[in-house]
C-alpha cells in the first residue's frame, strides 16, 4: 500500500469521525430539547467536559487500536481484505441497529413512572 493511498484513507476516516461526532451532537442536542426544554450543547459547562473528553479518549485509543492492526494485516494482503470486508459489514449492521438498551430487572418503578406520566397527560389535555 502507498503511502498516497494512506493519506487518503485516513483522511477519508477521519472526515468520517469528525462527522459522525458532529451528527451525534446535533442528535443529542435535538433530544436534549425535546426532552428537557432546552439544548444541551449551547452553553457547556466545565463538569461536563471531563466525562466526554474521557469517553473521547477511549474512542481514540480504539481507532488506534484498529489502526495499528490494520497497518499489522498490511503485509498479508488477502487477510487485510478479509478484514476489512467483515469490518464494513459489522459496521453496516451497527447502522441497522437500534440503541443498546440495558436489561431492567424492576420494572415496577419504571411503570409507576410511565403511569404517572400518561395520568398527567390526560389531565392537561
Amino acid at each position: 500500500m502507498s503511502r498516497s493511498l494512506h493519506d487518503e484513507m485516513m483522511l477519508l476516516v477521519n472526515s468520517q469521525v469528525s462527522d459522525l461526532k458532529h451528527e451525534r451532537k446535533i442528535l443529542l442536542d435535538r433530544l436534549a430539547t425535546i426532552g428537557l426544554g432546552g439544548p444541551l450543547f449551547n452553553s457547556p459547562s466545565p463538569q461536563d467536559s471531563s466525562p466526554n473528553m474521557a469517553q473521547e479518549e477511549e474512542s481514540i485509543s480504539e481507532e488506534e487500536a484498529e489502526l495499528a492492526h490494520i497497518n499489522r494485516l498490511k503485509r498479508k494482503p488477502s487477510t487485510l481484505a478479509a478484514y476489512l470486508t467483515h469490518k464494513m459489514a459489522r459496521d453496516a449492521r451497527k447502522l441497522d441497529r437500534g440503541p443498546s438498551v440495558a436489561r431492567m430487572h424492576d420494572l415496577s418503578k419504571v411503570n409507576a413512572a410511565l403511569d404517572a406520566a400518561e395520568e398527567l397527560g390526560k389531565k392537561q389535555a
